[in-house]
């Protein structure tokens, strides 16, 4: 539904996102060995109001349910030392996206962990530069624009 008012000129179609150290399939909780991992999973259950890792729920509420072939262009970014989501959640936003031949990037960031900014994780430079990487993205499926 195209917006009215000030606005009308303006598409409100998604033409490509950034996933930053997002969750992809809140149904692997179960299969976490880590306790800090298994913790962040059980946070989510409950948000979503779960019996248990492995409740029908969480299955539904996936974000890689919904990739179909006609979504739009998404970066997937993590940190490969995160402790809240494995980062292997991007390696599986990434191939579900690849799946559905869906333009990708991946941006996985060695030493880094989650909640890192534009420039810098912790309070350290991040070890490359995720602002030009991510402009250049949101250039390429925004024409410029």
């Amino acid at each position: 539904m195209e917006p009215k008012g000030p606005y009308s000129n303006v598409s409100d179609s998604v033409r490509c996102a950034i996933d930053m150290y997002g969750p992809g399939d809140l149904s692997v909780g179960d299969r976490q060995d880590e306790p800090y991992l298994r913790a962040s999973m059980n946070k989510f259950a409950r948000a979503f109001g779960a019996a248990s890792l492995n409740d029908e729920v969480l299955r539904q509420a996936s974000p890689v349910r919904y990739i179909k072939h006609r979504s739009p262009p998404i970066m997937v970014m993590f940190g490969k030392a995160d402790d809240i989501l494995e980062w292997t959640q991007g390696e599986e936003i990434a191939d579900a996206l690849r799946k559905n031949d869906v333009p990708t990037a991946k941006v996985f960031l060695d030493d880094i962990g989650h909640n890192f900014d534009w420039e810098s994780w912790n309070r350290r430079p991040l070890t490359r530069d995720v602002k030009q990487i991510s402009l250049a993205f949101l250039n390429k499926y925004l024409d410029g624009n």
